[in-house]
């Protein structure tokens, strides 16, 4: 069965169901019913919840055999799927029910959590099986993007395109290979929606942004190919502070600065609705489109932080928010975790390997706080990005804890600025042009990833909260 033939069949199929579902929703709903089976753990089921079992049962017979099919499209799959249209159906009213109650859960988790408090209830279900249920589909949605677009281009496209070392072109050919498996219905969905083009992104853009979703969902954060991929999006640009005044004033003296830096054309020119989009596109992070637009979801320890086409100033600068109070946790469990293992007293790590300036800035910090009337909280509540770089960097810290992590001094040195230079309370007012949306969005996922593959850390990070 050839492409168009495939999808004439899809709209022949909708019509019979007289639903108004895209071709990219219907597959959205294939991919859904994948993890479905885990959905409800190995507590004891309801009569619903094994009616929900059975039906999953019942459209993977048709439907799933479509996911299974990796390297074509046979009669039998459409025969298969006309006969399971029912149950298809069925399955994708459970799988937008299941995402509503998680996105119901994140919305409460980002309410408190950046509010100021948990509660005992919500810590609870922070560790349910919930989240990292929502984790998995949204790992198979970013995965059929980006392997959708690896797939477009062939190995001499892909190395012209990221200017990729030998090492970074030979991880570049393993996650071809890989991309072949995975994509499957995903390189149909990603033809049949609208084109990238359309956003105003060209098209090396889009390729640059699959490379380094690719080479981090599959290789690590940490990869020759990702780097090339990060490169050739970014070139040598990371936003500063100290950026004179014509830069916020003059949009062509800041094309001039991103070209000056050898920034991906691409991005030089996109506004930031066209960066959601083509984010979300290339599978950098998960999202959806409604009706007001794409929201792209990206994923902050356990919360999940979204970026919206109308609100993206807003929304990048809460996942920054977000980003920092993550980062105070991991550093806090990795040191106290150190000194436990060298039998020292961890719960004065915060004394024994924070320098003593910022040592002494949070603790004023803190006691005024006390005179506000806030409750007591830990001295790292009390610092900043800033701060956390230099706890990071600082010679002892860095050898024995965070080197064997993140590798590059310099470079995560580079990371952290970045965010810490938006973080300022100054850039809260300036607008965010795309080039600047997709710095803070790539370089959160690459310190995420970074951190997430350190062991879970995460697991109470907000018991003192």
């Amino acid at each position: 069965m050839s492409i168009d033939d495939y999808f004439r069949e899809q709209r022949r199929l909708k019509e019979l169901m007289g639903i108004g579902q895209t071709a990219a929703a219907i597959a959205e709903a294939h991919r859904a019913m994948q993890p479905l089976d885990g959905l409800f753990g190995n507590a004891h089921r309801s009569a619903a919840e094994e009616i929900a079992r059975g039906l999953r049962g019942n459209a993977l017979d048709g439907v799933g055999a479509y996911l299974r099919e990796q390297q074509s499209f046979s009669a039998r799959i459409s025969g298969e799927f006309l006969v399971q249209r029912d149950a298809a159906m069925k399955a994708t009213g459970l799988a937008k029910q299941y995402r509503d109650q998680i996105g119901t859960l994140n919305d409460r988790i980002q309410r408190d959590y950046l509010g100021g408090g948990f509660s005992e209830t919500l810590r609870r279900e922070l560790t349910g099986s919930a989240i990292a249920q929502r984790a998995e589909v949204g790992a198979i949605a970013r995965a059929t993007h980006w392997s959708s677009g690896l797939l477009s281009r062939d190995e001499d496209a892909l190395s012209h395109a990221l200017q990729a070392s030998r090492t970074a072109t030979e991880e570049m050919a393993r996650l071809q290979q890989m991309a072949t498996g995975i994509a499957g219905a995903g390189d149909l969905v990603a033809r049949a929606s609208r084109g990238i083009e359309l956003l105003g992104i060209r098209d090396a853009t889009t390729l640059r942004m699959s490379a380094f979703a690719g080479a981090l969902d599959t290789f690590g954060p940490r990869t020759s190919l990702g780097q090339a991929a990060f490169d050739a999006l970014l070139g040598t640009w990371h936003t500063r502070p100290d950026l004179p005044p014509a830069f916020w004033r003059n949009r062509p003296t800041r094309e001039r600065f991103y070209r000056d830096a050898d920034v991906d054309p691409g991005l030089v020119d996109a506004d930031s609705t066209a960066v959601v989009e083509v984010l979300v596109d290339s599978g950098v992070v998960e999202g959806m489109r409604t009706r007001t637009g794409v929201k792209a979801v990206i994923e902050v320890g356990p919360l999940r932080m979204s970026i919206t086409t109308g609100r993206a100033r807003h929304d990048a600068y809460r996942a920054i928010d977000a980003f920092e109070v993550a980062l105070r946790a991991y550093i806090a469990a990795r040191l106290e975790a150190h000194l436990a293992a060298k039998g020292e007293d961890a719960a004065k790590w915060f004394t024994a390997r924070v320098p003593g300036n910022i040592v002494g800035e949070a603790k004023r910090t803190r006691r005024d706080a006390y005179k506000a009337g806030e409750e007591r909280q830990p001295l790292i509540n009390f610092t900043n990005l800033g701060d956390l770089i230099a706890v990071i960097s600082t010679r002892q810290n860095w050898e024995e804890v965070f080197g064997a992590v993140f590798g590059d001094r310099d470079g995560i040195k580079v990371d952290l600025q970045r965010l810490n230079a938006h973080r300022r309370p100054t850039m809260h007012a300036r607008p965010i042009d795309g080039l600047r949306l997709a710095e803070i969005v790539l370089t959160i996922r690459r310190l995420m990833a970074t951190m997430q593959s350190d062991g879970a850390w995460d697991i109470g990070w907000d018991d003192d909260i």
